[in-house]
């Protein structure tokens, strides 16, 4: 086991019982249960905009973005209680995030930059003003944790 991959597996050991379960939620899903519009808009891609939905599962707020046939298609948290399988949570450093073994890292302009992480979920790099101000550095946090189709 190469010594990152044993970091994320202790890191991820550790955890265990700390970390709240992330749903399981299928892209293209009816809104889950418990859900509320807020009346609001939530910004998915640089070009698309969907109604939110606030959902709350095992003690974690998510933002839900629902399409006009009332389907999930956005599913997103700013929570520090949640792990992805990966050991990917907010708050992380960019750093970390690079070295996560499968990790594409790609960028939205005016919505942000996103590592692409094989279990189907992305941590969100918001980067100054215009969020995709300049290309993340090492010490950059993660500021979101979502899925998306």
């Amino acid at each position: 086991m190469r010594p990152i991959q044993r970091a994320l597996f202790v890191a991820a050991v550790a955890g265990i019982g700390c970390a709240a379960k992330l749903p399981d939620v299928p892209l293209g899903s009816a809104v889950p249960g418990g859900a509320r519009n807020t009346g609001r808009m939530v910004m998915v891609s640089p070009s698309t905009l969907q109604p939110e939905w606030a959902w709350r599962f095992d003690g974690v707020d998510y933002s839900v973005g629902v399409d006009g046939r009332g389907k999930v298609r956005y599913l997103a948290t700013d929570s520090t209680k949640v792990v992805t399988p990966e050991g990917v949570h907010v708050g992380q450093a960019f750093s970390d995030v690079q070295r996560v073994p499968g990790v594409r890292v790609g960028a939205w302009p005016g919505w942000g930059y996103f590592a692409s992480l094989p279990s189907g979920w992305n941590a969100a790099f918001f980067i100054g003003r215009s969020m995709t101000e300049r290309e993340p550095v090492a010490a950059d946090p993660v500021a979101l944790l979502f899925r998306k189709d």
